[in-house]
């Protein structure tokens, strides 16, 4: 006698949860650029029923994360430089004076909770993902600390395309992780002497590296852009 099939029944909840899997492994390029994916496999891969991945796959094409070609299929998107510039551009515009306002703010136990999350940032360099995650924590902070958190959850709404950029630039074994601690701890540094305008020129610089370092990307990861 045959065994009954499970179903997968349908809940909004489930297309949220399905969603935010496949984003994060776009972001993350557990699922990489040029890849084909297909709503049948994904249905029978994931513990979400058709519906849910079905709606996920719509709004990850309307972000720009999937692309279809006709009467071929539907493909994670490549890396889309021009609009990862302009979201850099926004930070780079927001994020210094962001670091001016925390000066007021920053208690001494922010401070050592900073401190030690460039050490764990610092020990945890050879794991990409664990030193993304820090690498968020730290410029997260000063938004919330600010008074920010809403400008923080759009900015990282707009930065899709450059979130990739920035796993990409970690990940590459051409570029040095160890300069964007040393920018990490010269914020701090300046914000504990009182020091405003270094930690905005340095907050300002620490953004641009999207720029110096676009080419070494390109050139470690060539099939992704």
């Amino acid at each position: 006698m045959a065994t009954p099939t499970t179903r997968k029944t349908y809940t909004p909840l489930q297309s949220d949860q399905a969603y935010h899997l496949l984003r994060q492994q776009i972001l993350t390029f557990d699922l990489v650029p040029g890849q084909k994916i297909s709503e049948t496999k994904l249905t029978a891969d994931l513990p979400y029923g058709r519906t849910p991945i079905r709606e996920a796959i719509l709004q990850l094409k309307s972000e720009g994360l999937l692309t279809v070609v006709p009467q071929s299929g539907t493909y994670i998107a490549k890396v889309d430089l021009q609009i990862a510039e302009q979201a850099r551009y926004a930070r780079e515009q927001i994020e210094p004076q962001i670091m001016r306002d925390a000066l007021t703010r920053l208690t001494p136990a922010d401070l050592d909770w900073l401190d030690n999350l460039l050490v764990e940032q610092a020990t945890d360099a050879n794991e990409t993902a664990t030193f993304f995650a820090r690498d968020e924590a730290f410029h997260q902070f000063f938004y919330e600390r600010t008074g920010h958190d809403l400008l923080w959850r759009w900015l990282k709404d707009l930065s899709k395309q450059l979130d990739r950029f920035r796993w990409l630039r970690v990940a590459s074994q051409r570029l040095d992780w160890q300069a964007l601690i040393a920018e990490h701890q010269a914020i701090l540094t300046a914000l504990r002497h009182d020091d405003a305008d270094t930690a905005y020129r340095i907050a300002h610089t620490h953004l641009q590296h999207m720029i110096a370092d676009q080419m070494a990307v390109i050139a470690s990861y060539p099939d992704y852009f």
